[in-house]
């Protein structure tokens, strides 16, 4: 965690959680500020699933984000979940020592912005290494919001956290080194 202090497990629902409990200071350069990387895994290919909720009540931008391709704090891609579609929200970005980028061509339809405060739903991020696909879901786990192709990162460690805002996380299932051909 890059703020162990801002992260703390409980429970919800009869159910353990990981809750981000305060936001990430900003750096050099424009990032997310919240994350917890799961330590020592390195992933090529894999599925990532993940149950998460913003707790950070009606702001517009509310979101969630999975991180993945993970090199170190200025170096990785991230999956953003919000409550809004545009530019900069529910995307698919890439962070490689500069401002992060959002790397999808399109802007993710108005019907992804699901992301409603204080409600659970179903994260998904797929990632191939032989290809560069990448896919996120959001709830329906057959349809992608977005679908991509870039290798800037074949390889990383994957996590959970925010840009800005507080929540929830429960239910973390990592299958990795998918797609994989035998020698």
């Amino acid at each position: 965690m890059n703020h162990p202090e801002h992260w703390e497990t409980g429970e919800a629902d009869g159910r353990c959680i990981l809750r981000l409990t305060a936001r990430g200071e900003d750096g050099p350069i424009r990032k997310p500020t919240s994350a917890a990387i799961l330590q020592p895994i390195t992933v090529t290919s894999f599925e990532l699933t993940v149950d998460a909720r913003s707790v950070s009540g009606e702001k517009k931008w509310g979101s969630m984000l999975i991180y993945f391709g993970y090199q170190d704090p200025l170096r990785f891609y991230y999956a953003h979940f919000g409550q809004i579609c545009d530019d900069n929200h529910n995307i698919i970005g890439l962070v490689n020592n500069a401002d992060r980028v959002n790397i999808n061509k399109t802007v993710a339809h108005s019907d992804a912005a699901r992301l409603t405060p204080f409600e659970w739903h179903a994260l998904k991020v797929t990632y191939c290494a032989e290809t560069g696909r990448i896919e996120s879901f959001i709830d329906d786990m057959k349809n992608p919001i977005h679908s991509l192709v870039d290798a800037t990162f074949r390889h990383g460690k994957v996590g959970i956290g925010s840009f800005y805002d507080f929540g929830d996380f429960r239910n973390f299932h990592l299958k990795y080194d998918l797609y994989e051909r035998e020698a």
